[in-house]
Parts: C-alpha cells; sequence; structure tokens
C-alpha cells in the first residue's frame, strides 16, 4: 500500500468507528 492506499485505509476504518457511534 502506497500513502494514499494507506490514507484511503485509515479514511475508511474512522468513518466505520464513527457511524458505530
Amino acid at each position: 500500500l502506497g500513502a494514499d492506499g494507506y490514507a484511503f485505509a485509515l479514511q475508511a476504518a474512522v468513518n466505520r468507528l464513527s457511524k458505530t457511534h
């Protein structure tokens, strides 16, 4: 994963956690 791929995965993870709240 490149920098962009990592950022995308991180954003997806954060978004998923945010929806859990």
